[in-house]
């Protein structure tokens, strides 16, 4: 990585040196590029992923008539009081990484990382990206690269029943100094602040019939939902559960055009409202 900074670096005196111009200050800047990122699948910035799957909450204005056909899909929705006249509805969101062939048992997430962690990935970031080090440049300490300044965009974590107010402190006492530049948030359902967070934590049960498929479970997961061996397979749905205020997502195969109300009726159970998407 320190490599592809230097030669990036080194490209842009060049052009510059060719146009006349000034060397733009921007060359590694890493920005949150959020719209551009959830097109591809992609985390925003610096960005661990946040989690292995989730609801990702996108607002609408409650005249659009959207809501209307996505509560009848029997997508989540919320109207808000923060945000007069507005309306967020929850999308099943998987990370494109974490889809990846054995992935999952090297992946961590930002819900997973301490916020020790998270320091020290962004710092290191910090170090091989915009200031260009290799790994003995490093361990030295020998700068490769003049400071011309810059930073990467890096929203850090954190559930509050895991991380106290004493070491919440701590951590921005001690840590913040040794980076440039970081957002922080609260990753909690129903403890936080904010009226909403962007995601809301789901997890993930699969079916016998979709072994290939099969994801690990976020430690957080609320409750595990045995499935039965379905019919025969002809497409793949999901279905949430939100339950309890948190939900689970749970994939199996099922004939096209069966009732999947029924199915995710019957595992919702009377705890809460079902989610289907195909």
């Amino acid at each position: 990585m320190g490599a592809l900074s230097r030669a990036a670096y080194h490209e842009a005196v060049h052009y510059a040196d060719v146009l006349g111009v000034e060397v733009p200050h921007t060359v590694v800047t890493v920005k949150p590029s959020g719209s551009v990122s959830k097109l591809f699948g992609l985390t925003e910035g610096w960005h661990l992923p946040s989690m292995l799957r989730y609801l990702r909450w996108v607002q609408f204005r409650n005249d659009d008539p959207l809501i209307k056909t996505y509560s009848d899909l029997g997508y989540p929705i919320k109207e808000l009081q923060t945000y007069k006249g507005h309306t967020i509805v929850g999308f099943p969101t998987v990370p494109t990484i974490s889809l990846l062939e054995g992935i999952e048992d090297h992946l961590v997430t930002a819900g997973e990382a301490s916020m020790e962690d998270q320091f020290e990935w962004l710092r290191l970031g910090e170090r091989f990206w915009i200031e260009g080090y290799d790994v003995d440049a490093h361990l030295a300490d020998m700068k490769l690269l003049p400071d011309y300044g810059n930073q990467i965009s890096y929203t850090l974590k954190y559930q509050s029943e895991v991380t106290g107010f004493d070491l919440f402190k701590q951590m921005l006492e001690t840590k913040l100094p040794t980076v440039r530049c970081v957002s922080v948030m609260p990753q909690d359902d129903g403890n936080s602040a904010y009226e909403y967070l962007p995601r809301s934590f789901v997890c993930m049960i699969v079916g016998p019939a979709q072994s290939q498929h099969k994801r690990r479970l976020d430690t957080r997961c609320p409750m595990q939902i045995g499935i039965n061996r379905w019919a025969e397979s002809v497409s793949i749905c999901q279905v949430a559960l939100l339950a309890n205020g948190r939900s689970c997502v749970v994939t199996f195969n099922t004939q096209r055009g069966a009732t999947i109300d029924g199915y995710a009726a019957a595992l919702a159970g009377k705890n809460g409202r079902s989610l289907v998407t195909i």
